[in-house]
């Protein structure tokens, strides 16, 4: 084989996996929680990154990483349904959760009947007090 013919084949090799090309991991999901004192986004990328309230992008650990890709992944089989849970009247907060495989949304109070949402609002408290400085302490302000 030719010097030229190596370095093509290396050229396309590079192009198909992405080498270099910068191509941006997607978002595993994005959390919202709306209620009393304001609503708190947060948008966690697959790259190992999380942002709150469209702030600047934050380096997460490993661990956390793995936590909310589990959890992508407890949650993804309600965004294919499209869950939608009412607000009872004893609820204070609301959720939506956007991923690929659709939206949920649901209230504080569905944590009790569906284990993946509890996870979600616990993701939610713990992701704010690390990443939402602002908000440390002060749930929804």
């Amino acid at each position: 084989m030719s010097a030229r013919f190596f370095a093509l084949a290396l050229l396309a090799l590079a192009a198909l996996c992405g080498c270099g090309l910068q191509i941006a991991a997607p978002d595993l999901f994005l959390l919202r929680r709306s209620g009393p004192g304001g609503t708190v986004t947060l948008v966690v990328n697959d790259a190992g990154t999380i942002s709150c309230n469209r702030g600047r992008q934050q380096p997460i650990s490993s661990s956390q990483l793995i936590g909310a890709r589990d959890l992508a992944d407890e949650l993804a089989p309600l965004a294919r349904r499209r869950l939608r849970l009412p607000s009872p009247a004893n609820s204070v907060y609301r959720y939506t959760v956007e991923m690929q495989q659709g939206t949920i949304r649901f209230p504080d109070t569905a944590g009790a009947r569906y284990p993946a949402l509890a996870h979600a609002e616990l993701f939610d408290a713990q992701a704010t007090a690390a990443f939402c400085p602002r908000r440390h302490g002060q749930v929804g302000r």
